[in-house]
């Protein structure tokens, strides 16, 4: 989840220093339904469970790349296709603001995806 503090505009997301066979799809996003807890983790395939996708407005999702966001909380929902082991260290926010200046925002995350024998 997200918080943004004045209007931007978000230009993309990457993952920091990728290593093995990761790469990361089109990011997506939706403003945090009122009233919900924060909503954060992973899950295999392409969607959370039912239930999930109706906590999180799933089907309002907005594309990352180009989206126009005023302040307010959000969730950033990123798709990744993984073939172990593989890595990422941290997740980066690109935007721009309405003086023109651009930013980017990290998020401090790892994830380290290895094989499994058995």
């Amino acid at each position: 989840m997200i918080r943004v503090k004045r209007p931007l505009t978000l230009t993309g997301v990457e993952l920091g220093e990728p290593t093995g066979n990761i790469a990361l799809g089109k990011a997506t996003y939706v403003a945090k339904p009122k009233g919900e807890v924060s909503y954060t983790g992973g899950w295999r395939g392409t969607a959370p469970v039912p239930q999930d996708r109706e906590r999180v407005d799933w089907s309002d999702r907005k594309q990352v790349a180009g989206a126009r966001v005023e302040p307010g909380l959000y969730y950033v929902f990123m798709p990744l296709t993984v073939s172990a082991p593989a890595r990422y260290d941290g997740v980066d926010l690109i935007w721009t603001d309405d003086s023109g200046a651009t930013g980017l925002s990290t998020w401090d995350v790892q994830d380290t995806f290895k094989k499994h024998c058995g």
